[in-house]
């Protein structure tokens, strides 16, 4: 039925690929396929399906590269593909005309190279999950501005963090990674609740300048397996 525009078939016991035929349901919005068994790549003509607003095919088996061609899909605000088998590099959504995507999931696959910067920079951008992967090199010197999430640990992140957090962020969780420089001022960020930057290779000195206002603190802190040290009062 090419007039179908909402599929959930999630939570069954799918098996098998995803079939090239899928791609030509050109007016489906909404395609959920989370928790199943499927296997083998995810159809390089699914930048057909252009009014397409979220795909969720999390927790399958699915597995090849990600698709370019997902960037044609310029309505798409939702795309989780975590939780399979997908190698390769993430491509470059932004570059490629996805500007609406505010929800990236695309942790615990074997993903590796860097993460395009304008990714995580994008002003419409508000989660992303990208742990458990291998990916390298730094990160942008800024993020987006609507950002909320940003988890990226168990990777082989390099470099510094940047020196300020945009203010709408509520967790950030970039630890085990190898991550250098110091710690970012974080007090002027209201909206932090957890913050874990442990077990990289950060440093320098602890003391009450690291927040700005003692009730912005975040209620979790995690600092552990770095090079931090304190001073006496």
């Amino acid at each position: 039925c090419v007039s179908l525009t909402v599929l959930d078939m999630s939570n069954n016991e799918l098996n098998g690929t995803i079939p090239d035929s899928m791609c030509k349901l050109v007016v489906m919005e909404f395609l959920s396929l989370y928790v199943n068994h499927l296997t083998g790549p995810l159809p390089s003509c699914i930048g057909d399906m252009q009014a397409i607003q979220k795909i969720d095919i999390g927790f399958n088996s699915l597995s090849g590269t990600l698709p370019e061609s997902i960037g044609n899909c310029t309505s798409l605000d939702h795309l989780a593909v975590n939780h399979n088998n997908f190698t390769g590099s993430v491509p470059d959504l932004y570059g490629l005309q996805l500007g609406l995507l505010d929800t990236f999931y695309f942790h615990q696959n074997d993903l590796e190279g860097t993460i395009p910067p304008s990714i995580i920079t994008s002003s419409n951008i508000k989660e992303i999950k990208g742990y458990s992967n291998r990916f390298s090199g730094s990160l942008p010197p800024s993020l987006g501005s609507s950002l909320q999430i940003l988890d990226l640990k168990f990777n082989f992140l390099e470099g510094a963090i940047l020196e300020t957090l945009p203010n709408s962020l509520v967790e950030v969780d970039l630890s085990h990674n190898r991550l250098g420089g110091k710690l970012p001022l974080f007090g002027h960020v209201t909206s932090l609740d957890f913050l874990d930057v442990s077990h990289n290779r950060l440093g320098g000195r602890i003391d009450g300048s690291l927040w700005n206002n003692a009730y912005n603190t975040p209620y979790y802190i995690h600092l552990g397996g770095n090079e931090f040290y304190a001073t006496s009062p």
